[in-house]
Order: C-alpha cells, then structure tokens, then sequence
C-alpha cells in the first residue's frame, strides 16, 4: 500500500453528487492545503501575473515542474492554484512545486530585496527577442494575463522585456504557449553556459 491515507469506498450515487466530473475516473482526493514557503526560493523562479484562466495555470505549472524549476508566485488576482481545473490540468506537478501568492507590492519589494533578475514578456518598445535575453545568478521571469500581459508596474521594474516573435497574422500567443517557448529556452541558456 504506497500512500499512507485513509480510503473510503461510496456508491456511486454520492460519488456522482460530490464528483465535478461528468466522466469521473473514480477517485477523490482530500487532502490539506500545502504549507509553502518564501524562504530559500531558488535561483529561477516563475511569475505568473494575474493568470485568469484554470487550465492555463495547470498547463503552466506542469510545464514549469517539466523544465525542472521549483518555484511559482502568484500575484493576487490570479485564479486559484487548488481549482479543481487547475488540479486536474496540473497532472500532479502542482504538488511538486512551492507556490506562493504575493500582491504586486510585495512582489516587487521581494525581487529588488532578493536582486532577482527581472525579465518580463511584453511588447514595448524596449522588448528584446527572447533568444537575445540575459540571464544572471537569480532570475525572475514573468508571464502576464491572458488579455492585459503583465502590469505596467512590473514591466516598470523589470530589467528586461521580452518577446516572441510572430511571424504570421496571429494577434498573440496563449500564455501557456508563451511560457513554453520562454521557459526551456531559459532552461537550454542555463545548461549550456554559466552565468
């Protein structure tokens, strides 16, 4: 018996009443609340500003567990981590991050504190193609809503904006898609080179 929890049998009456699910796979997870820590962050972290969406959050933070970073903030406004979409689109990786939530306040006072490299995806003036960005020792990269981008604050106090190109007629990308672009080519510089 691998996990060491209590198990309950229903009939699938209650199952069917407490069950989110249409087409459940049968099993319902009761669990407490993870307690997360903004002590010892790692060197690269993830921001997710004022993600919106359930599913995009869970893709996210499967994709950041896949590139093999451990920490995510949240700024307040974001949807919640434990929505029950969130959970399911997650596929377990949320539980092998630390995730915290922080007001943009808070946020901006912890990086400057913490002299996290701060590189924000944006489209300014200023933006530099993502595979020209710098990275150094602690980096902070920054993803924004899905309909605004990042906030005008963050971007204010960012080292560098970023983007991806678009080579066709596409307005944007889905951040989830944009995270996945950013983050490994994170992941390719911080393996190949020192920084």
């Amino acid at each position: 018996d691998e996990f060491k929890c209590k198990k309950y049998v229903y009939s699938d009456t209650l199952f069917r009443d407490i069950s989110t699910q249409e087409n459940s796979q049968g099993v319902i997870l009761i669990y407490n609340f993870l307690n997360k820590t903004m002590d010892n962050l790692g060197e690269n972290i993830v921001i997710l500003d004022r993600i919106q969406d359930p599913g995009n959050l869970g893709t996210i933070i499967r994709l950041i567990d896949a590139v093999g970073f451990k920490d995510l903030i949240l700024t307040t406004g974001s949807v919640d981590v434990y929505n029950d979409k969130t959970v399911r689109s997650s596929m377990g990786s949320l539980f092998n991050l630390n995730i915290n939530y922080l007001d943009e306040e808070d946020l901006i006072t912890f990086l400057k504190v913490n002299n996290y490299n701060v590189l924000s995806t944006g489209l300014t003036n200023e933006s530099v193609n993502y595979n020209d960005i710098k990275l150094k020792y602690k980096n902070a990269i920054v993803f924004g809503n899905e309909g605004q981008g990042v906030s005008t604050k963050i971007l204010e106090n960012s080292n560098e904006i970023i983007k991806i190109p678009i080579y066709g007629n596409a307005e944007s990308l889905n951040v989830g898609v944009a995270s996945g672009i950013v983050l490994y080519k994170v992941k390719e510089i911080l393996e190949g080179h020192e920084v």
